[in-house]
């Protein structure tokens, strides 16, 4: 990569933060919504570019709780593997008991190769 190489390239980088368009806001979906989900649901409900579009726990109590405190709008799930299939999702939260985290990762990233796993 050449200096002019570099330099075109940064400052197409630096000029994308400027764009508005379609992806100015990140659809989150959410497994796990007890104690810690909760949690971490506030924290991005605080953020203006976060959207949590689908929220998964086995617990119906955890999951009708998260789902109000997001304004009713986000899709309600029992089972993670429906949450993952859902086309309108950018990113997902794992708030599981940690022994769940790679169970439930690993297929996030199968069944979705450009989600961010966060």
């Amino acid at each position: 990569m050449t200096r002019r190489t570099f330099a075109v390239s940064a400052l197409a980088a630096f000029s994308a933060g400027r764009v508005v368009g379609a992806n100015d806001r990140v659809r989150l979906g959410w497994i796990g919504s007890g104690g810690r989900g909760r949690q971490d649901l506030a924290t991005f409900l605080k953020q203006p570019d976060a959207d949590p579009v689908a929220i998964c726990d086995l617990y119906e109590p955890f999951r009708d709780k998260a789902i109000e405190m997001a304004g009713g709008r986000p899709k309600a799930f029992g089972d993670f593997r429906r949450l993952l299939e859902q086309k309108d999702i950018d990113a997902v939260i794992v708030a599981t008991p940690h022994h769940w985290h790679a169970l439930i990762a690993v297929p996030a990233c199968k069944f979705l190769p450009a989600l961010r796993v966060w």
